[in-house]
């Protein structure tokens, strides 16, 4: 098994320094913060989701070299990109919240949609309150199709608005685990759970600028089709679960091969930041087949060495 680093089409390394970034922020820029990781249906490519642009990639497995990066619209983006921190309290007014893109990345089980899920509200979804901080109730979710390139998007409502979305990990064509967590570990963690949504009845909200209630109340009044969020309700609560030490950072979350008894297996992972005193953390839990009754296993093929590519 080889490690092949991230490259564009040319062979350029991607890297993590912010500095690297691309002044009019375009898929062309070199740096990027991977989050979601999806295998492609031919397993012969993976997909990645970056947090910086935000954009999704494609990257080749035997190279490690970047095959495409799909079309993200345009209110994703935000028009004055740097190095620093807070680059929505400079002169940006749309887009993503600075290191708060595409963190979540989901492939529907026969592989023809692409699911994503912005951590944060955009900035137009939000509004600023009395500390001259971002507060948005709705993170959009992202969902493409991988052969027609059409793409929709939802809204996720979220728990509390301090919270922000980590992953998503498909069920079946239409629902999808959620995990949604706030910023705390340990004794200071209050919220950090597994939601299961369904897309299915809920608005397409590709078509409006704006998630505040006030944007949001005006679209009424202008007959705008009825906005309905996607369907959501509890799954799993992760700090019911009695885990010691919880971390701050739990992002990632897959289906494993089932049990011997059955049972599905779910495993989450934490993210560690490369700290050198904070270990990368997993963590199993056994579903049983009625709590997931619409499950479908994703369909992919496991590209070997040798493979004709």
């Amino acid at each position: 098994m080889a490690t092949h680093l991230l490259s564009d089409e040319a062979g350029h390394h991607m890297t993590g320094d912010a500095s690297a970034y691309d002044a009019v922020n375009s898929p062309a820029s070199l740096r990027m913060d991977s989050e979601g990781v999806r295998v492609s249906p031919d397993g012969k490519s993976v997909f990645i989701s970056d947090e910086y642009g935000p954009f999704i990639h494609q990257f080749d497995i035997a190279s490690g070299r970047r095959l495409k990066s799909l079309p993200i619209p345009n209110k994703f983006h935000i028009d004055y990109p740097s190095k620093y921190v807070r680059e929505e309290l400079n002169r940006n007014l749309v887009g993503r919240q600075s290191n708060r893109g595409l963190e979540a990345l989901a492939i529907t089980p026969d592989g023809k949609r692409l699911v994503s899920v912005i951590q944060d509200p955009l900035i137009q979804d939000c509004h600023h309150d009395s500390e001259n901080k971002l507060v948005g109730l709705y993170n959009r979710i992202l969902d493409i199709d991988l052969k027609t390139g059409a793409i929709h998007e939802f809204a996720y409502a979220l728990e509390d608005p301090r919270n922000g979305v980590s992953e998503i990990l498909a069920l079946n064509d239409h629902q999808f685990l959620v995990l949604e967590r706030d910023s705390k570990a340990g004794s200071e963690a209050r919220d950090k759970k597994l939601h299961l949504i369904d897309l299915n009845g809920a608005s397409d909200i590709h078509g409006l600028k704006s998630l505040t209630e006030q944007a949001l109340a005006e679209e009424k009044t202008q007959g705008t089709p009825p906005f309905i969020p996607v369907q959501k309700r509890p799954f799993l609560d992760i700090l019911a679960q009695g885990i010691s030490a919880i971390p701050e950072k739990i992002e990632g979350m897959a289906f494993g091969p089932d049990l011997a008894d059955g049972r599905r297996l779910l495993i989450l992972s934490s993210d560690n930041d490369f700290s050198k005193t904070e270990s990368t953390r997993f963590f199993a839990f056994a579903v049983d087949r009625t709590d997931l009754p619409d499950f479908h296993p994703q369909q992919f093929h496991l590209a070997k060495a040798g493979d004709k590519r």
